[in-house]
């Protein structure tokens, strides 16, 4: 999405997800300053949503391959040239 993303992420044992979430935006707004890029990269805040059950993360995820459609970007999420939907099909073609 060019305005936000979302990520489907575990911390290792030992990191909670507003260090994780800190470290991610700190290296992406350094590379894209080293590249010339100004002004505010990030939101301040996020939103996070604790997943407990295996449902609740297909939920997720299949919300999250829709999201380009819903933006009106794509016909079908696949066509989503950043959509870890890409992966994930490559993945099921190894089953």
């Amino acid at each position: 999405m060019p305005d936000h993303f979302h990520l489907l992420i575990m911390p290792k044992k030992g990191f909670g997800i507003s260090s994780v979430i800190q470290k991610i935006k700190s290296l992406f707004a350094y590379k894209l300053r080293s590249l010339g890029v100004k002004g505010t990269i990030w939101q301040k805040s996020f939103y996070d949503f604790g997943i407990y059950s295996e449902e609740k993360c297909r939920e997720k995820l299949d919300y999250i391959h829709a999201n380009p459609v819903r933006k009106g970007m794509v016909e079908d999420p696949i066509d989503y040239r950043f959509s870890s939907m890409n992966f994930s099909e490559q993945l099921d073609m190894i089953d």
